[in-house]
């Protein structure tokens, strides 16, 4: 379906709810004045505290997933094994990210090309 010119492609724009999150920030206000919800036991909610409990009691995985909802999975960078051929990226999201990767591409795909080609001439 084609849009008009100045007609957004997402109308309804980015979701503005989030729901895990929702649910870890009331558990913790829960928490905080001292106080459990009754909430029903197949619920997010639930779900959230005992993953909160979880944490509390020294599960690193309950504490990571939490914390990658609250605050985002941490940056990823990829860094080859040797000095001439290193690989330094860190990728965000979108036009930059894509950027990025084909620039990256386009050194070590001209980086091979100049490898066979002093090969070539030995």
């Amino acid at each position: 379906m084609p849009w008009n010119p100045g007609q957004s492609g997402n109308p309804g724009g980015n979701r503005t709810t989030k729901p895990i999150r929702d649910a870890i920030f009331m558990e913790l206000a829960a928490a905080d004045e001292g106080r459990e919800d009754p909430v029903p036991k197949r619920s997010l909610r639930m779900a959230i505290r005992q993953q909160l409990d979880k944490a509390c009691s020294g599960d690193l995985a309950a504490l990571q997933f939490l914390a990658e909802r609250m605050e985002g999975k941490p940056k990823q960078v990829l860094v080859g094994d040797a000095e001439e051929s290193a690989i330094a990226l860190t990728v965000t999201r979108g036009e930059d990210a894509r950027a990025q990767v084909l620039e990256q591409l386009a050194r070590i795909s001209s980086r091979l090309i100049d490898d066979a080609a002093g090969e070539s001439e030995q």
